[in-house]
């Protein structure tokens, strides 16, 4: 079970976000999904995981996601990843840089009948806007 779960999320990371195929994530997410922790109005089911992907990629072009580690037991996967990027549009009210920066995170999914039904997510925000302020300090 837990080699399956793993694959699940390896899939969502390969094809929803770094392949830029949502129709992935209407095969793979609960229609019910369910991001904890997340912002006011965060959407739910697998809208919830397509934003994402359309929001890094919206303000970082070529914006790859590596797995840094995949650990699962039970019905839960940890995630350890960064995601690569070039800074080519506004994020956090910041206008585009053309800085190279890496975004650092740590989730847990809860995978239900080789579905994602459940995120806990531990992203480094501070840690990438520090990248942008940086490089439009230095511009």
């Amino acid at each position: 079970m837990t080699e399956k779960n793993k694959a699940v999320v390896r899939r969502f990371y390969e094809q929803v976000l770094n392949q830029n195929r949502p129709e992935v994530a209407q095969e793979i997410v609960a229609a019910d999904f369910v991001v904890h922790g997340g912002a006011p109005g965060t959407a739910s089911g697998p809208r919830a995981l397509t934003g994402i992907g359309e929001r890094l990629r919206a303000g970082f072009d070529g914006s790859t996601f590596e797995i840094d580690d995949l650990v699962a037991e039970g019905d839960r996967v940890a995630v350890r990843w960064t995601m690569r990027g070039t800074h080519t549009g506004e994020y956090f009210g910041i206008p585009a840089t053309g800085a190279g920066v890496a975004l650092h995170a740590i989730v847990i999914f809860r995978v239900v009948d080789e579905q994602l039904a459940e995120l806990w997510p531990l992203i480094d925000h501070p840690g990438l806007r520090r990248q942008i302020e940086a490089a439009a300090s230095a511009a």
